[in-house]
Formats: structure tokens, sequence, C-alpha cells
């Protein structure tokens, strides 16, 4: 589950284990539609919401694997992963190209919404079949 665990569950050093920060950046790629999907130890994830600083990612095999992989993130730090239940995305990470962005010094919500707008304006965006 993702929604009734509580954070502190298991202690502090779990809780440790679950948080990290990586060079104040956090990597992504694009979608065919141009929307930022968030690479993390070689999985990718959508952005499902965004609430303040934190930012709710669910995995991109969510319906076709029904996996349940989901990140939340506070600024650039990882404070809770849940486990997939397929390999990992590496070949489609390394045949993609990779950008950096500082979640914490950005309004995530208008990051999103700007990117898709832009992609749009610039053709990038696949159209539905």
């Amino acid at each position: 589950g993702f929604g009734s665990e509580s954070y502190t569950e298991g202690g502090a050093a779990d809780q440790a284990a679950q948080v990290s920060t990586f060079e104040n950046h956090r990597q992504f790629i694009r979608s065919q539609r141009g929307a930022p999907l968030l690479t993390l130890e070689n999985f990718i994830y959508r952005c499902e919401r965004v609430r303040k600083t934190r930012s709710y990612w669910l995995c991109i095999r969510y319906k076709s694997s029904k996996c349940n992989g989901r990140v939340i993130c506070q600024g650039n730090t990882v404070i809770k992963r849940t486990s997939h239940c397929h390999p990992d995305d590496q070949r489609r990470i390394s045949s993609s190209i990779i950008e950096q962005t500082n979640l914490a010094a950005i309004n995530l919500n208008d990051w999103y919404k700007l990117t898709l707008v832009q992609n749009k304006q610039q053709g990038l965006v696949a159209k539905r079949k």
C-alpha cells in the first residue's frame, strides 16, 4: 500500500534509509507527448500530482503491468519509494535524452504545465490515435 503506511514505521534507521538526495537535481526523460518522466534507479515514473513542495510519482507501467511502484519527493529528496513488479527500464532510459532539473528551485505545477505547452507549440506532442 501507499497511503496507509506511516513514514516512521520501522524506526528512524528505516526512515533514514528511505531518504536520499542526488546532487540537488533529479533526472528526467520525456514522454512521447513531451511530459517530463522521472527516472530513479532505472525505473520511470510520471507525475501523478503535486502538493506544495511534494511531488507524487507513479510507475509508467501502472496500467500495463499493474505495477504499484511509486515515489514521493520533497523537493529533490526521495522520502518514500515502493517496489516494482517488473524488470527495470534501463534500455529505454539509456536510449533517451537525460535532463537534469532542480525540483527544489522551481514551482512544480508551473514547470509541468509550461513543459507541456512548450512542447505543444514546438509540435513535439504526439497525436492521439
